[in-house]
């Protein structure tokens, strides 16, 4: 295992290694430790070259010579998921939320995929994009919440992505900031409510139906947003972002475009909140459509 200090380490240009497998870690305690022992044995199981590299503020006791600890305070994840992208080398990078237990079978999934030699992404309870995919859609920006739908919806709007069927998809779930109430008062909900309605260019009218958190709370995070040197990408006028990463999740559900990567097992049906179900029932005709194959 090696422990880097941010400010020494250079970018690289060109990738040197077949896939990096990049994990933000906020708290760690023993289920932590285990899954990401798990995600060593999934990428031992691949067989490419590979590296796994971490960001985190704490010390982690995991032992592997392509294991890399990067010691770094950061902001948000998208911030932290920037960093390993930028300190990484592979040609594929695979984001893995060391919250969840992940199977075996994740690996041939993952293989297959890069075997198809694909240059989108593809989203579960994983995520893997290839290298160019990120850099020519300017990567994960300064988010506390939905990064990854800020980073998605400028993939639909060039080569598009993968669903691939998953009870919990990653890219939806809300973080759980374990700080301490000194540190985690108003300011840092507002701001996590600034950086979805940006993520996810949320109007007022969609803020309300969207966010959690008081009308005066929605107001005061619009307001903030106005104000961010980071602007919500437009891709259409007519849908918020959500909407549109939404739509094309369950587009390529429903064409069944991950068969080719697909184990004989898969069949989980999958999950969102009441609160997003009732957002999307109100704005998608798409998710009307199919409401049916979804449990609240």
């Amino acid at each position: 295992m090696e422990v880097s200090n941010l400010r020494t380490l250079s970018i690289t240009a060109e990738p040197s290694k077949k896939i990096s497998f990049c994990s933000v870690v906020y708290d760690i305690d023993n289920s932590i430790i285990f899954n990401l022992k798990k995600i060593i044995e999934i990428a031992e199981e691949i067989g490419f070259n590979y590296e796994i590299i971490i960001i985190t503020e704490k010390d982690i006791d995991i032992e592997n010579p392509n294991l890399r600890i990067i010691k770094s305070k950061f902001n948000s994840y998208g911030m932290a998921k920037s960093i390993a992208v930028a300190q990484s080398s592979g040609e594929y990078i695979i984001i893995l939320n060391p919250e969840l237990e992940y199977s075996i079978g994740v690996s041939d999934i993952i293989y297959k995929f890069i075997n198809q030699n694909e240059k989108k992404a593809l989203i579960s309870n994983f995520t893997i994009i290839n290298r160019d995919v990120i850099i020519n859609n300017g990567g994960w920006r300064d988010l506390m919440e939905y990064e990854d739908i800020d980073l998605l919806v400028r993939t639909v709007a060039s080569t598009g992505f993968i669903a691939y069927p998953s009870k919990t998809f990653d890219i939806f779930l809300k973080r759980n900031y374990k700080r301490n109430k000194q540190k985690y008062g108003i300011m840092s909900r507002l701001k996590e409510n600034r950086d979805t309605i940006i993520a996810c260019n949320l109007k007022l009218s969609d803020a309300f139906l969207f966010l959690d958190g008081s009308k005066l709370n929605i107001l005061m995070s619009k307001f903030m947003e106005k104000f961010s040197g980071i602007k919500p990408f437009v891709f259409k006028k007519d849908k918020s972002n959500y909407i549109i990463v939404m739509e094309t999740l369950i587009e390529s559900l429903i064409l069944e475009d991950y068969k080719k990567y697909k184990l004989p097992e898969s069949s989980e049906r999958m999950q969102i909140s009441s609160k997003d179900y009732n957002y999307l029932k109100s704005k998608s005709y798409l998710w009307n459509k199919v409401t049916q194959s979804i449990e609240k």
